[in-house]
Order: C-alpha cells, then sequence, then structure tokens
C-alpha cells in the first residue's frame, strides 16, 4: 500500500499481475482491495485460467513519512 501525493492510498496485489486498486484511506483502500481481488479471481476463473493458491501468504508494505 503505497501513500499517494495526490491523497489516498494505492493498493498493488503481487501475486495477482495487473490487480491494482485506490482508496481514500487505509480502510478504504482495504475495502477496495479486497473488492477488486474478488473480481480479479471472477475474471479468471470465467476465462478459465487456474490461479495458484498461496493464500497463506501475506505481503504488506506501509512507508511512513517521518
Amino acid at each position: 500500500m503505497n501513500n499517494e501525493k495526490e491523497g489516498g492510498y494505492m493498493v498493488i496485489i503481487p501475486s495477482l499481475p495487473g490487480c491494482i486498486t485506490y482508496g481514500k484511506d487505509i480502510n478504504d483502500a482495504l475495502t477496495m482491495s479486497r473488492e477488486a481481488i474478488e473480481l480479479y479471481i471472477d475474471e479468471m476463473e470465467e476465462r478459465g485460467i487456474i490461479l495458484i493458491d498461496d493464500s497463506e501468504l501475506m505481503e504488506y508494505t506501509m512507508t511512513l513519512e517521518i
């Protein structure tokens, strides 16, 4: 999750290439990321693309200005 200069937060889902979303605050960004993941997986299933289950893996990055 990256704090954007224009305001808000960008979320990149590394295990789902191209799955990127934004939120106006951290809670919104997390909500939007859950929705983006669900939509991504639904689309891949519709296309018959098999995704590797990495549900036990979590990667989280946060940059704070001091």
